[in-house]
Formats: structure tokens, C-alpha cells, sequence
């Protein structure tokens, strides 16, 4: 399976960076976890359609997370090619939101085209490439909206996609600690690096792919690195990783 990091940057673009959108490809079908500012148009500059996409997974409710999901959407609804995509969304009041600013574009969400899925914890999608499993972190208010990470199995391997956390670390799934992984792709922003390094040295897995870069916070990991005993990579847009 091959992973691309569409979008790294942190709450909103940079000079060279999207925010948050990566796109999972195995067997020639895609998914994308996030889809952030930006990334429609970045995943374009792939040579990827909107119309090879399968499945959206959205981790949680804010802009940095969601914000070309309309366009994305749009070419489902308004350019259809009797195909259809699944929207994974943690939310009911950000589907019905969504579902109401489509409408407002003046394009009606028909479940002939998207069909929408409230995201609740435990395992959430599978088909013939993956299965996917949510597990909820305390992101947005301390737990007060849902926000998730996703535990993704697809040809005999484990892959972690972890954004975002809460500030104090205490939601660093504790999964990581327990079974080995093929990769993690976490994100870099919410946390003191220097404070929970011996925490995330602990994680089990073979590669670290760090993402949802904030400079103070790409810093400190940079003078932390030699603490970890797995290979660590700062994504850029557009970079490949074969898991």
C-alpha cells in the first residue's frame, strides 16, 4: 500500500503546504484521511480524480480538517459519473451541516452519490483492500466533541493515522504500546515534544511520519530524534511512502 501526505502543514497553509489531507492507495483504490484546505486541488497536481476515491475518513470538525470536503463533494454531485464515495464524518451536526452548506451551493447531497456515516468508536469500514477502526481522543474541548484517530489493516500490515491529540498528551493511543505497527503518520502541532518524548519512544513501530508540522514543535523533534528507536520522517506535500 502506498501512503501520500497531500497536505502537512499545521492550522492553516504555508508556503508549500496544505493542511491536513493524506490519501491511502492499495490495489489502485484510494482513500483519503482528512481533506483540508486545499488538498482537491493538491491531489490534482498528483494526477488523481476526485472520482478514484472510495472512502472519506474525517478525524474531526475543524477547517483545517475539512475545508475543500465541499469540493471534493462537488464532483460526485454536479459532474456525476454513476459513481459514488463514502463520507465517514464524527459529527451528526457536522453531516447535517455539511449536507446544508451543499444545499446552499446549490448542490443537493442525494445518496445516489455520497453517503454519509457518523463515525462512533470501534470499527467503522471494511471492504476487499482495508479495514478501518476509530478510536476517539479528547482533541476538541477536552473530549466534549468526538474527534478520532484511525487504525487502518490493509495487506497483512498495521497503519496508525493519529490527528490530533490534546495538549497534554494523555490520548496518545495507548494501542501503539501494545501491538506493532507498520507505520504511524502523527501529528506534530498539539503537544510538548520535549515533555512526552520518552513517551513516544515507547511507541511501537517500525517508521514515525510526522505531519501537521508547527515549527517550534518540528524544532524540538528535530533536537529530540536520536531518543527514538524507529526511523523518523517529517512529511512534506507530496511525498510517497510504500508501507
Amino acid at each position: 500500500m502506498r501512503w501520500i501526505t497531500i497536505g502537512t502543514s499545521h492550522g492553516y497553509s504555508e508556503i508549500g503546504r496544505a493542511t491536513s489531507g493524506h490519501l491511502l492507495t492499495v490495489n489502485g483504490v484510494h482513500y483519503v484521511f482528512d481533506c483540508g484546505t486545499h488538498v482537491e486541488s493538491k491531489m490534482t497536481n498528483e494526477h488523481l480524480s476526485a472520482y478514484d476515491i472510495r472512502c472519506v475518513f474525517i478525524t474531526h470538525m475543524h477547517e483545517d480538517h475539512v475545508g475543500s470536503l465541499s469540493c471534493i463533494a462537488k464532483k460526485f454531485i454536479a459532474y456525476s459519473k454513476n459513481v459514488r464515495v463514502d463520507m465517514f464524518m464524527p459529527e451528526q451536526a457536522g453531516i447535517d451541516a455539511f449536507k446544508g452548506w451543499l444545499t446552499a451551493l446549490h448542490m443537493e447531497p442525494k445518496e445516489d452519490f455520497i453517503s454519509f456515516h457518523c463515525v462512533k468508536e470501534g470499527f467503522i469500514y471494511s471492504d476487499e483492500n482495508i479495514r478501518v477502526k476509530a478510536i476517539r481522543t479528547d482533541h476538541l474541548m477536552g473530549g466534549k466533541y468526538p474527534s478520532f484517530v484511525y487504525y487502518i489493516e490493509a495487506e497483512g500490515k498495521k497503519l496508525m493515522y493519529i490527528c490530533d491529540l490534546s495538549c497534554d498528551f494523555h490520548d496518545y493511543p495507548q494501542i501503539v504500546f501494545e501491538e506493532d505497527f507498520d507505520a504511524i503518520v502523527c501529528e506534530l502541532v498539539h503537544y510538548d515534544v520535549e515533555k512526552n518524548i520518552d513517551i513516544i519512544a515507547k511507541t511501537r513501530t517500525k517508521k514515525m511520519i510526522y505531519t501537521h508540522i508547527f515549527p517550534t514543535n518540528y524544532e524540538q523533534m528535530q533536537k529530540n530524534k536520536d531518543k527514538l528507536p524507529f526511523e523518523t520522517v517529517f512529511a512534506e506535500d507530496g511525498m510517497k511512502f510504500e508501507i
